[in-house]
Parts: structure tokens; C-alpha cells; sequence
């Protein structure tokens, strides 16, 4: 991984940018050492779904869920040890209070063009959830159960996929967020001078 410089001030939209300049320039390594993590997140979402969908008791998608959401936290946590630079982003994140605005404007802008890509990821999955439902209706009006094996393994393939590449993207995230907490600790370290 390169050198770089975290500890400077930067505007929000210049974190972000900086964030999405890093993962890119470093996806390959991002990859290779969060696979086995975005795997098992994406592996319990959709199994989450799937069982949900099929009617399980509800303890079991929503352990599921909590073991996903788990599997989450310790990706963004190895993504952070990626960089080496786990002592600033340690300073940061306790100064998060201190600029709670620049952090709630980050938020807001990182959630935004996450939601937006997730939905166009989710039009596939919409569709099959759709199907489901459609499936449901027609069953409750005296029709036979029209969905087959195969679309219970497409089901569960699109969750997989759409989990998979959420994820990969919210490594960006991670990465966007380093440079704000790079940003507090400047911030603060030029107000204590």
C-alpha cells in the first residue's frame, strides 16, 4: 500500500473523493483480504432472505440477519486495518461528537449514493420478491404453488450476488470515512495549537 497523508484537512466531498481515489487504486488488495468476509456476509443475507421467504419460524432469518450484520462490522473493521492507519481512525472516531455536523453531512452523502446504488443492485431481486408475492396472492385464491426449486436457487443466488457487490462497495465507504476521521484529528490538532 502506498504512503499516504490522513491527517489533513479536507472538505467532506474531498474525503469522499479521496476515499473512492484509494479503493479503487486498491481494489485488488481490498479484495484479496476481505473475501472470506464478503463471502460469509453475503452467504448469511441470503440465506436470511430465502429462509424468511419460505416461511421459516422467525427466530431463524432474524439470527441470520444479526450473524450478517456481525459479519459486517468485522468487514469494515479488516477494512480499516488494511491501511495501516488504525491508531488515526481510532482518534477519530472518539472525536465524532466534537464534528458531529461534518460527520452527520458525511453520513448523509455517503448513505444517499449508497441507497442509490443499491436500489438499481436490487431491481433484479424486487423482481423476484414481486414473483413471490404474486405466487402468495394466487395461493390464497385457490391456486397451486407455481415456484419451483430453480426459482428458490435464483432467489438465493441474487441476494448472494447483490449482497456481495453491496459490500464490496461499502469497503468505499470505509475508505471515505478514514479520511474524515484523518480530517477530525487535523481539525482538532490545529485548534489545541
Amino acid at each position: 500500500m502506498e504512503e499516504m497523508e490522513l491527517i489533513t484537512i479536507r472538505s467532506i466531498r474531498r474525503c469522499i473523493a479521496e476515499g473512492y481515489r484509494y479503493w479503487r487504486t486498491h481494489l485488488k488488495t481490498t479484495f484479496q483480504n476481505t473475501i472470506t468476509r464478503l463471502l460469509a456476509a453475503s452467504a448469511l443475507f441470503s440465506t436470511s432472505l430465502t429462509t424468511f421467504l419460505k416461511g421459516s419460524e422467525w427466530y431463524i432469518p432474524t439470527l441470520l440477519l444479526v450473524l450478517a450484520m456481525v459479519a459486517v462490522y468485522i468487514l469494515s473493521q479488516k477494512t480499516f486495518a488494511i491501511t495501516g492507519e488504525l491508531d488515526t481512525i481510532r482518534k477519530g472516531k472518539k472525536l465524532r461528537k466534537r464534528h458531529l455536523g461534518s460527520y452527520f453531512s458525511f453520513c448523509l452523502l455517503v448513505r444517499t449514493a449508497s441507497w442509490t446504488s443499491f436500489t438499481l443492485l436490487c431491481v433484479p431481486l424486487l423482481i423476484l420478491i414481486r414473483a413471490f408475492a404474486a405466487n402468495q396472492d394466487n395461493i390464497e385464491m385457490g391456486d397451486g404453488d407455481a415456484l419451483s426449486t430453480t426459482y428458490w436457487l435464483l432467489v438465493g443466488s441474487t441476494t448472494f450476488v447483490t449482497a456481495f457487490l453491496m459490500l464490496l462497495v461499502r469497503t468505499w465507504q470505509t475508505y471515505a470515512a478514514m479520511f474524515l476521521y484523518g480530517t477530525m484529528v487535523a481539525k482538532d490538532t490545529m485548534r489545541k495549537a
